[in-house]
This record gives structure tokens, sequence and C-alpha cells, in this order.
């Protein structure tokens, strides 16, 4: 074949020579640097103008806020499974939710939401809800019982005008948790001014002094052997029955004697012949017996 592609053996020659002939310079292929120096951005425009397109291509999308369904808190609450109460901020969700607690009827759940509005609602707020939710105060009032404080009912009740809720409350848990006779007389004493006092004709009110009556004859008895023989919290008529039996000789004006406990808590005669008869068997006191017999 003389020529390939139009062109000749001979020319496809001289063109690998001329080729082989061209000289090229080293610095062909480095790269040129000094080209590519870019200058500092700041330098072609200011700050603020950078700020501003930098701002512009901000994109703002709103916070979703959280989904606040009392409902579905209620149910996981009853149903013991985790729950969060921190999305609910407003006074409405947190009244929604305690009316959705009360509806349920159930106690625990009301208790939970109670404590949770107490924490984070001002005192005159909680007050204010509690006040038209009975169900709720009465829960609420039952949790600070277990807890004696006895303050803090007082308080509640007192803003609602049930003085004589709070007074009959505070007798309940008194009698109830304290054990020690010196102590509980004292506390009787400081209900007894700060609350009975002022309720005359409230039915607890005898009571109460009558009580106060009986720890201070025990009080001045002070004996080893009644404190042996008596169990403490002992009615008034097993008191009756000690002093029949340890002190009939006392004369009737002492704080001790059998009459002064049958004067002070309206024991009736009936009863007090009938204690005092038994009392005086026992100790075998005949004389004691046919002076009782004869004056019934």
């Amino acid at each position: 074949v003389d020529n390939l592609f139009g062109i000749s053996k001979s020319g496809t020659a001289q063109l690998k020579a001329g080729i082989s002939d061209i000289e090229v310079s080293d610095t062909y292929f480095k790269f040129d640097s000094s080209q590519t120096n870019a200058k500092p951005l700041l330098s072609i425009i200011s700050e603020g103008t950078l700020s501003a397109i930098l701002d512009a291509d901000k994109v703002y999308l709103p916070e979703e806020s959280p989904v606040v369904d009392s409902a579905i808190t209620l149910r996981r609450i009853l149903l013991g499974q985790p729950f969060s109460l921190e999305k609910y901020k407003s006074l409405a969700d947190k009244t929604a939710l305690l009316d959705t607690a009360i509806n349920s009827g159930n106690g625990d759940a009301i208790l939970v939401v109670v404590l949770f509005i107490t924490k984070t609602l001002k005192p005159s707020l909680v007050h204010r809800l509690l006040m038209d939710r009975a169900d709720a105060m009465n829960v609420y009032i039952h949790y600070l019982s277990t807890r004696l404080m006895i303050n803090e009912i007082t308080d509640l009740l007192a803003m609602q005008g049930r003085s004589l809720d709070a007074a009959v409350i505070n007798l309940n848990v008194i009698v109830k948790n304290t054990r020690d006779e010196t102590r509980l007389l004292q506390k009787l004493i400081k209900c007894y001014k700060t609350q009975f006092i002022n309720l005359p004709d409230c039915k607890e009110t005898p009571f109460v002094q009558n009580y106060i009556k009986l720890l201070e004859w025990k009080a001045a008895l002070g004996s080893i052997k009644f404190q042996e023989e008596v169990e403490p919290n002992s009615s008034v008529l097993d008191c009756l029955r000690y002093a029949c039996k340890e002190h009939w000789k006392v004369s009737e004006g002492t704080l001790t004697s059998p009459s002064m406990i049958q004067r002070q808590h309206d024991v009736s005669s009936r009863q007090y012949q009938k204690i005092a008869l038994e009392s005086r068997v026992a100790a075998c006191a005949w004389e004691d017996i046919d002076s009782l017999l004869l004056s019934k």
C-alpha cells in the first residue's frame, strides 16, 4: 500500500521525523500557581453584605409544637406505661388534663396530675382549680394527711371556708399518728385552742375536751403500775376500773379519785356502780360493796 488514509508512506516518514524534532520545555507541564491565587472574600465584599447573603440563604422552618392529647396521656398513666407531662405548659392544657383524670374516676391518676400542677403552677392557681373540683381536692387532702402535712391541709380548707373539715381532719391525723400520750396531750391542747374552741356546735368539740381531761388524769396519776396494767389509749371506763381498784379510798376532790372521773366524763350512775362493784368484789372489799348496794 503506497498511501494510508491519503498520506503516502514517504509523507508519513517525514511527519514522524518532524515530530521528533519538536522541543518541549520542562515548564510546559508545570502548574502555574500564580494564576490561581484567589483574593480573600472580605476584600471583595463587606462583612455585612456577606452576612446578609448567608441569612437570605437560610431556610426557616417553624418548630412543630408537641401534640398535647390528655386522653392519650391518661391512658398511658392508667396502663402504667412511660409518660411525660412536660408538654403540658399552658394553664388550659393542665386544666384539661386534670379534668380528664377526674372523669376517669381513678384516684392515682388524679393524684399524679394534681402533684404535677402543684409543682408547676402558683399556689393561688392551684387553689382555684381545686376549689371547683371536689374529687381532686379530696384526693389531694388524703395525700397530705398520709404525710402529716397538717398546716397545708388547714390552709387549703380554710381558703374554702371549711374550718370544720380542717379541724376534724387535723384531729384524726393527730390521734392516729401520735403514740406517746404526753405529746398527744400537747397536740390536742393546741388543736383545741386553735380550731375547736371556735366550733362550739361541733360534735367533736366535747370529745376533744374529754380526751384532754383523760390524758391529764393519766399524767397526774404517773403510776408505773397503771402503765403496766392499762394499755395506752385506754378508754374512760378502763381508767375508771383502775381507779376503783387502786384509788378507792382517795378523797372525792382528788383528781385521781373514781368520782372525779365519773363527773369529768359524764359516766352514768349505772355504769359507775357496775364497774365499782366489779372492782370491789375482785378486791374482796365487802364493806365497800355494802355501801354501794345501799346507795343504789
